[in-house]
């Protein structure tokens, strides 16, 4: 996308582009069963993410088995459980610029980060200051993200969105 066309890209920032490969992922694998998660470091949400999930599996071990989806708790605890990891969010960046962002996102994959949000959620309503983080709004960046999930049987689904619009 170049900046004749309403993008934010010139072309002397494409080239002057550097790619830096990470070979450490980000890894979760204290949810049940077999299931890991791994992913990028940030600038990549997947902290974030996967300390939704990581949240949810403590709170509903049975997972769809137990026919939780019908519940109005479980979409309050789902509600919350974006609350406190978007909290985080607010911290995070790329780590090549953003002090610190590197071992909050290592901290948020840990068990005991997913009992802290555990030990802190409740079944009403909060004030946004409980759910830690920066108290003000993020500024939409616009910028990738990229997210990819398999089954047990190998099927998969992948989405991507890129700087101002759907990456076709």
């Amino acid at each position: 996308m170049y900046v004749f066309i309403g993008g934010i890209i010139t072309k002397e920032d494409l080239a002057a582009y550097k790619v830096r490969i990470y070979n450490t992922p980000l890894i979760n694998d204290h949810f049940r069963g077999r299931l890991v998660m791994c992913g990028g470091p940030p600038p990549s949400s997947f902290a974030v993410t996967q300390l939704i999930v990581s949240t949810m599996s403590k709170l509903y071990p049975e997972g769809h088995k137990s026919n939780i989806y019908s519940r109005p708790e479980t979409i309050h605890h789902f509600i919350e459980s974006m609350k406190f990891a978007y909290a985080q969010r607010t911290l995070l960046g790329d780590h090549d610029f953003v002090k610190g962002a590197l071992r909050l996102a290592e901290n948020l994959t840990t068990p005991g980060y997913t009992q802290w949000v555990l030990d802190r959620m409740k079944d009403t309503a909060q004030e946004t200051s409980n759910y830690g983080g920066i108290n003000q709004a993020h500024v939409p960046d616009h910028g990738t993200s990229q997210v990819t999930i398999l089954d047990e049987e190998g099927n998969g689904v992948s989405a991507t969105t890129t700087i101002n619009r759907w990456l076709a």
